[in-house]
């Protein structure tokens, strides 16, 4: 991660490798809108790539020694799904992913 501040100002980029360690998903089979099937399942990563990469860059403003707002723009560069065998009908390009945030630090004097 690479970061400038002035001032009350901060920006930054990163790149951010993800290792998937578990997984998790509510499973339902339905048939004419009605749920014929449901299951929490856990432990498969079967299908999904165990490592993925995304890049960021972010803008946070101090606003006291306490509180701070940011925007953290995330482009996924790698995809986390590795088969369509496994999951049909999704979405495969670069997601990019936008978040607002409020910080508390609790450390600061």
């Amino acid at each position: 991660q690479a970061a400038y501040k002035t001032g009350k100002n901060s920006f930054g980029l990163g790149m951010q490798l993800r290792y998937l360690a578990n997984s998790s998903m509510r499973f339902e089979s339905k048939q004419n809108g009605e749920t014929i099937m449901a299951d929490d399942l856990s432990g498969f990563s079967t299908g999904l790539n165990q490592l993925n990469m995304d890049a960021f860059g972010y803008y946070e403003r101090t606003l006291s020694n306490k509180f701070s707002l940011g925007l953290r723009i995330t482009q996924q560069l790698t995809s986390r799904i590795a088969s369509d065998k496994f999951f049909s009908y999704l979405d495969r390009t670069k997601t990019l992913n936008g978040q607002f945030y409020i910080k508390y630090s609790i450390f600061n004097h």
